[in-house]
């Protein structure tokens, strides 16, 4: 249903498209090229994330948190007049549903896109996004996006960043030998690609070779047990979502050495591990632990207005949230700095933009598509007793 005709400006507007209509459709050529916007027409957002499936632990949180920034927005008047809408396509946690609901949301006329919040998932949205010219602003971080992406880019923490921030802690403990786990999906073979041979050159071996899991598996004890059997000292896993906690459960179980590493981690799986919690490490945006950042900290400015909003209207704060907040908190910047045409938003990213992102310092330019600040991310534990995130000692 679509809403332009309702003016609430609290109100959480947006639509939930439909996967068969919008496998049904094709994507119009080039039709971020010519838009024109009538006095007080909405200005549109397509959001194309997981409200259900593995991946709606992530997908869930992102909506809530664009959905708060475009309530703020809109309770202030808008953009020049314009409210903002967000037009919400559940993409099932699914590669292909995901494609067919780009191809919908990309055929009607929007400023931009956000999403998807996986790299399996934004494979096959990249040429569907070229194609149409509209800027999306991916919220995967499985890969360093750069100008091969073409109109894609990012702001969330990348699988690079987590994995160089991870070594630097796995030196400092002392580790050096770990076994490695990742995925079979497109997040997993991105993994293989860039974050494996980044533990191989760093001089930590991995023992026991990479074991591949089933993101849709129950159990993987059996990848576990081998590379502790090859004396692994710690555990990386390249995956999210509920992968994550079953790999969680069994390394608890099987009394695994060390930490079991992650790729990132939400409130909810934190729940969902129970006293699992206390074997997990994961390097992540600061925004898990807002509180803990000392005054002078140059992410705590920039986390301060979502954190009080998120606080007031009882949103999770988390890097997920957070993204989702600061993917809207972008597109309003370039859109009052530009106006609503996806080419001279491109442009404008181009160009060695300083998007205002929520959770870290970021610059884009021709080349580089993500450019998430190092510097920005955090090492962080999960206290048994609270199960909330700690900065890792």
């Amino acid at each position: 249903m679509d809403d332009r005709s309702s003016r609430k400006p609290l109100s959480r507007r947006y639509v939930l498209g439909s996967g068969a209509a919008a496998a049904a459709m094709l994507v119009l050529p080039c039709t971020g090229l010519a838009q024109t916007y009538a006095a007080g027409e909405d200005y549109t957002l397509g959001v194309i994330l997981s409200s259900t499936g593995p991946l709606a632990v992530l997908g869930q949180l992102e909506i809530k948190g664009a959905q708060l920034r475009a309530e703020q927005i809109n309770a202030a008047g808008g953009i020049n007049g314009h409210m903002i809408r967000l037009d919400i396509f559940d993409n099932k946690s699914d590669p292909q549903s995901t494609v067919s609901g780009a191809r919908g949301l990309l055929s009607k006329k929007i400023v931009g896109l956000i999403g998807p919040e996986s790299t399996g998932l934004g494979t096959g949205v990249i040429p569907l996004v070229n194609a149409a010219k509209i800027p999306n602003l991916s919220l995967q971080g499985g890969i360093d996006l750069t100008d091969e992406h073409g109109y894609v880019f990012g702001i969330q923490i990348t699988g690079s960043v987590v994995v160089k921030a991870t070594i630097n802690h796995m030196k400092a403990r002392g580790i050096k030998k770990i076994g490695y786990l990742s995925t079979s999906d497109g997040l997993g073979q991105a993994g293989d690609r860039f974050g494996l041979p980044l533990f191989q050159e760093s001089g930590i071996e991995v023992v026991g070779g990479k074991q591949t899991i089933d993101p849709a598996g129950s159990d993987y004890s059996t990848q576990l047990a081998a590379v502790r059997s090859a004396g692994a000292e710690a555990v990386f896993l390249w995956g999210t979502g509920t992968p994550a906690i079953i790999a969680a459960k069994a390394f608890k179980a099987l009394r695994m050495p060390g930490s079991l590493y992650l790729l990132n981690l939400t409130i909810a799986q934190i729940t969902a591990m129970g006293d699992a919690v206390d074997a997990i490490l994961v390097a992540q945006t600061k925004a898990n632990v807002h509180d803990q950042l000392a005054p002078d900290d140059p992410i705590a400015p920039r986390l301060k207005p979502f954190v009080d909003a998120a606080t007031k209207a009882n949103v999770p704060i988390d890097s997920f949230s957070s993204a989702g907040y600061g993917a809207v908190v972008v597109f309003e910047d370039a859109i009052r700095k530009v106006g609503p045409n996806p080419q001279k938003i491109i442009e404008l990213w181009n160009s060695g933009y300083e998007p205002p992102a929520t959770v870290a310092r970021v610059k884009w330019d021709s080349k580089i598509h993500q450019g998430f600040n190092p510097l920005d991310a955090v090492i962080t534990a999960v206290d048994p007793k609270t199960m909330k995130f700690r900065i890792a000692k």
